[in-house]
């Protein structure tokens, strides 16, 4: 529901957000890859994908409208788009899901 989206699943993104973005070199510019590559503990090619993923405008530096417009994305889009999404990400998705212990 849009209860839960606002008052649960939005407050836990951006706390998630917060505590990766505090690690970061430049901390008002967003995440950067050290960061999430370091926090998710994924081999090699998986952590620069999903950080290119998170990345949406490219400049090394995941800010907060981009970490949880993909984690809205991979969560609560429609199944036809959730399988677009997937088919090219699914290493990604698999260990998001797995790794924040999240079930929409």
């Amino acid at each position: 529901s849009e209860k839960f989206k606002k008052e649960v699943v939005i407050p836990y993104f951006k706390d998630i957000y917060r505590d990766l973005a505090s690690r970061s070199d430049k901390k008002s510019a967003g995440i950067n890859r050290v960061t999430v590559i370091e926090y998710c503990n994924l081999p090699g090619i998986l952590a620069e994908r999903f950080f290119d993923l998170l990345d949406a405008n490219n400049d090394e530096y995941i800010d907060l409208k981009e970490f949880v417009y993909v984690l809205f994305k991979i969560y609560y889009s429609n199944f036809d788009e959730q399988v677009k999404f997937v088919v090219f990400n699914l290493e990604i998705i698999q260990f998001v899901f797995v790794h924040f212990n999240f079930n929409p």
